[in-house]
């Protein structure tokens, strides 16, 4: 999910000067380890599993009270959430384990592809990500400060790749951009159908075009809008935010060395496109 924040703030005043950029983008996803398995405290006993839901977002807290955000008050988070139907349901707030949107019992993959019931996402459509609901290990408790990735940011910005952006080298198209900016294919607003209104890539699920809501075009079998075409994703209620799959994705992270003055960025790539 991309935020509001670009990279282009300048923040006088500060000993970061103007290195502050964006750090209010989500990246949210499952994920399978092939090697060892994942590992969490539920109620108090250690569990595995070989797959996870994981969040990463960054968040700051005047944490001295003195009215100002320093680097050292900003921190990226990571949340890893065990996934399997093995696990007990427990809440995701204070324990390592994806729960369903009812709380009933732990999240499958199947469960995860319907959004309501994802860590931190609303109970009604569109099942928007709400970003007060990112939670960390609660101070007082022994796993307080094991969520924390990475200190002293400065940004932590998440782009996606779009084949149809101009370069920025003016060497033709393709390029890492945020959501809804670049002018490409993920250059302008979700779809209308998605009631999403903050940029999001979402696979979505089409569980929402048979969930007993509304009259169901574009999986009934007719040709609702007349147009010589049987359920054609035209007819359907809801839509993905955008349209074209995500081919890869870029995360910079920059940090500041309270010690030095010095300001660290690494930045990591990955390549969705089949070889």
């Amino acid at each position: 999910m991309e935020g509001t924040g670009k990279e282009s703030y300048t923040i006088a005043g500060t000993p970061e000067g103007n290195t502050k950029g964006d750090f209010d983008d989500v990246i949210a996803f499952t994920a399978r380890s092939k090697s060892r398995p994942f590992t969490g405290m539920i109620n108090g006993t250690k569990w595995e599993s070989d797959v996870a839901e994981i969040i990463w977002w960054c968040a700051q807290q005047d944490e001295n009270g003195d009215g100002t955000i320093q680097s050292n008050e900003r921190k990226i988070y990571r949340r890893v959430l065990l996934v399997g139907s093995h696990l007990p349901a427990a809440d995701p707030s204070t324990n390592d384990v994806s729960r369903n949107k009812d709380g009933t019992r732990a999240n499958t993959l199947e469960d995860l592809t319907i959004r309501e019931n994802r860590f931190a996402h609303g109970p009604t459509f569109p099942n928007k990500l709400n970003k007060a609901s990112l939670v960390t290990k609660p101070v007082g408790t022994d796993q307080y400060g094991e969520d924390v990735a990475v200190g002293n940011v400065l940004a932590f910005d998440v782009r996606v790749f779009d084949p149809s952006a101009n370069s920025l080298a003016g060497t033709g198209k393709g390029e890492y951009v945020d959501l809804g900016t670049g002018g490409g294919v993920f250059g302008g607003q979700p779809q209308a159908a998605s009631k999403l209104t903050t940029p999001t890539w979402d696979t979505w699920p089409f569980q929402y075009e048979y969930d007993g809501a509304g009259p169901e075009p574009g999986t009934n079998g007719r040709d609702d809008n007349s147009n010589g075409a049987i359920d054609e994703p035209a007819e359907r209620e809801t839509s993905p935010p955008y349209l074209q799959p995500l081919r890869g994705i870029q995360v910079t992270i920059r940090t500041f060395d309270i010690g030095t003055k010095q300001v660290r960025q690494s930045s990591i790539k990955a390549n969705f496109v089949p070889e």
